[in-house]
């Protein structure tokens, strides 16, 4: 059996993918096709974490910055959890970031050879 990595079409046999046309296809049977497979799924999500990661940080400090310009914003501050060097906005951005990034991974892609492990682990 072999597979594209490209579109992720399986096939009994043949040089070219029938479904794309893609030349390069894998052979399921041998070991290193399947965890390169397996590798092209981990990349994808890692892709996806990290720009997530970067859009959650980036919106908490804009959230956080953003109320900086709302009225009375700084005296609620100093009344209610002030702490030294704006420790607590640090604070505020990173639970803003952490709730964030836990929605959008949620959101996640879903792998592409979700299949791989029928034909057995490295």
């Amino acid at each position: 059996m072999r597979a594209c990595p490209e579109c992720a079409h399986r096939q009994p046999d043949g040089m070219a993918c029938t479904s794309c046309g893609y030349d390069g296809l894998l052979d399921l049977g041998d070991m290193r096709h399947r965890e390169l497979l397996r590798d092209i799924d981990r990349r994808k999500l890692d892709r996806h974490t990290d720009r997530s990661r970067k859009i959650a940080v980036a919106l908490a400090m804009a959230i956080v910055m953003g109320a900086w310009f709302i009225p009375g914003y700084w005296a609620a501050r100093r009344a209610a959890i002030a702490l030294p060097f704006l420790a607590d906005q640090w604070a505020i951005m990173i639970v803003i970031a952490l709730g964030i990034s836990r929605l959008v991974e949620r959101m996640a892609p879903k792998p592409k050879f979700p299949w791989i492990d029928d034909y057995g682990n490295p």
